[in-house]
């Protein structure tokens, strides 16, 4: 068997690993209910997106899953609805934030005003070091 041979037989030895871990992580997740989804997938199987996408068998499988999920409404809700925020939370932060937002126009106008002053001064000051002649 020369080295070409051996590099096949590896390479194909990996392909079959890689499907097999696919299809044990594709299983494992319907199995858990949870959410199928390319980068769901490739995060279970330990392999990147890329080898998935370019994968077209996996990656159908994939897809017919993911529709079937969306069309039976089996999708997973992100957060769950106790600890979503309520309309007053949001009202509180919202205020809060337009707060902060305030203060910090206060005190970016009274830096101006600052900036503005000390910048006369500087002018002052290089006006009187000419008529000195320095």
């Amino acid at each position: 068997m020369d080295k070409i041979e051996a590099l096949r037989i590896a390479t194909e030895k990996r392909v079959k690993n890689k499907k097999a871990q696919l299809n044990n992580a594709l299983s494992k997740m319907l199995k858990g209910n949870k959410l199928i989804s390319v980068s769901t997938v490739a995060d279970e199987a330990c392999v990147s997106r890329t080898y998935i996408y370019k994968n077209k068998e996996i990656l159908n499988e994939i897809k017919i899953i993911e529709e079937k999920q969306q069309a039976y409404g089996k999708i997973p809700c992100i957060t769950p609805k106790s600890e979503r925020s309520s309309e007053k939370s949001k009202d509180a932060i919202i205020a809060a934030l337009n707060l902060k937002i305030t203060e910090l126009k206060d005190k970016n106008k009274d830096l101006s005003n600052e900036v503005s002053r000390l910048n006369e001064a500087l002018s002052i000051a290089y006006g009187k070091l000419r008529e000195n002649g320095i």
